[in-house]
């Protein structure tokens, strides 16, 4: 869930095809308004990202890394049919952000 993959993420480069992306107002992203920058609408750029590149979701690995972890998990919970595995790195997630 960001342009800046940490190191164990470079390994996946070696064995899969892998999208990397800014969320939507950060990195290199297009800058948009304040309110369109939800945890949801993040989650829902993912499964967009998905449909655009006609991923099937037996070959759709999720990895989340720090506030991308919340995204992904957030992913991981609303589209459960629509990915095949979920990987977190210094994850944090609590019940009151998802």
């Amino acid at each position: 869930m960001t342009t800046q993959p940490c190191q164990s993420l470079k390994l996946f480069f070696q064995v899969a095809d892998v999208i990397l992306f800014d969320p939507r107002n950060c990195g290199k992203s297009e800058p948009c308004r304040i309110e369109l920058c939800s945890l949801e609408h993040y989650i829902d750029d993912v499964e967009a990202i998905r449909q655009h590149f006609n991923i099937d979701p037996d070959r759709f690995f999720v990895f989340g890394q720090s506030y991308g972890s919340i995204v992904a998990l957030g992913y991981a919970i609303s589209y459960q049919d629509s990915l095949k595995k979920l990987l977190l790195i210094g994850a944090v997630a609590s019940s009151c952000v998802l």
